[in-house]
């Protein structure tokens, strides 16, 4: 039982270290020595874990991408409005990545190596079922709450609007010369804005009387 919770704990570290190391170096810069270092635990050790790092790059690229997208996977698959859920989504989405800034670098530099691995990896994981967010939009314009609207457009512009602050990050903090701290309550006072301007593009124009 003792050795167990050795192993789980060990296992634990290695991957926390893992974690850090490939989320700033990516699969072709980390080392496995730098890794095992970070982990305070023999490179023997780590290799008794992990036989090599493709599969404690697999490991870890499968824990960055379940850390993101499930959670806001289920908001997609929810009962809630139309507009809440785009709301509760986008919020919810750009909540996570304050939290896994570093997650987002990591998946986007990594799938710009377009290997046939990492895409299916990155497909498999990130599959958002879109079925019945599909049928919503189409049940709202039926009733004329909204434009007719590509859910695909749609869906790219949430994603888009979230992502895209945090990929640019270093290039926006030298621009604007402010903190990451000070970075980021400007992307939390833009969460209401950038929600508000997606269901504003979809919402049905009211008929003007004159």
């Amino acid at each position: 039982m003792r050795k167990k919770k050795l192993d789980s704990e060990t296992e634990k570290k290695i991957l926390d270290a893992a974690v850090n190391v490939f989320h700033k170096k990516g699969i072709h810069g980390a080392r496995m020595q730098e890794i095992a270092d970070e982990a305070q635990v023999s490179k023997s050790m780590l290799h008794y874990y992990f036989v090599d790092k493709d599969k404690l790059f697999n490991k870890v690229f499968e824990l960055t991408m379940k850390n993101i997208f499930p959670k806001v996977n289920s908001i997609l698959v929810s009962d809630l409005p139309l507009f809440q859920k785009i709301a509760v989504f986008m919020n919810t989405y750009t909540d996570i990545l304050f939290e896994q800034h570093h997650s987002t670098g990591f998946i986007i530099s990594e799938m710009a190596m377009n290997t046939d691995k990492v895409l299916k990896m990155t497909v498999s994981a990130a599959g958002f079922d879109m079925t019945k967010f599909r049928l919503q939009i189409d049940g709202e314009y039926k009733k004329g709450n909204i434009k007719k609207m590509d859910v695909r457009i749609l869906f790219l512009n949430m994603i888009s609007l979230c992502v895209f602050p945090f990929i640019a990050m270093p290039i926006q903090l030298q621009r604007f010369k402010i903190s990451q701290e000070e970075y980021f309550q400007l992307l939390e006072k833009r969460k209401s804005v950038i929600t508000q301007m997606v269901i504003d593009s979809i919402k049905k124009e009211e008929l003007v009387t004159v």
